[in-house]
């Protein structure tokens, strides 16, 4: 049985948050544009102010890394809605099955999760039936009992 990492990122629900509408939306800025019209005989060119558009949701490579088997570090993302706020892909859980298969979820800028971006437990056992092992978070409180 081969060892590897599984990566398997956003939950449904954070996968929502950061869809976006899927349309393009102007910003109220313009862009000149050269524009050439030619033929064999001319050569035309003016210049036209065009609107400048963006989606809903600006995803750029983030500050965090979720980390794999041998010290492989994946890029997770930063992602800015149009409202200004900002929201970053962090590490949720690692289930280990052949290899850990890494879960994220939504965070601010220092890793705290949005709790309605997480995977649920439902969703982590539905991937690993029967293999379910509690998040870090879990595993701090179990073992603070002893």
């Amino acid at each position: 049985m081969s060892r590897q990492d599984t990566f398997i990122g956003l939950s449904p629900a954070a996968l929502k948050i950061v869809e976006g509408c899927g349309k393009l939306h102007l910003t109220g800025k313009v862009e000149k544009v050269e524009v050439v019209i030619s033929s064999t005989d001319c050569r035309y060119t003016i210049f036209k102010d065009f609107p400048i558009s963006e989606s809903c949701v600006k995803v750029e490579e983030g500050i965090f890394k979720a980390e794999g088997m041998f010290n492989t570090k994946y890029p997770l993302s930063k992602y800015t809605l149009r409202d200004g706020t900002v929201l970053f892909e962090v590490s949720q859980t690692s289930i280990w099955d052949s290899g850990p298969w890494i879960y994220t979820c939504l965070g601010d800028a220092v890793g705290v999760h949005l709790n309605k971006s997480e995977w649920t437990k439902e969703e982590l056992e539905s991937h690993h039936p029967g293999d379910f092992y509690p998040s870090e978070v879990e595993q701090e409180a179990l073992l603070k009992d002893y």
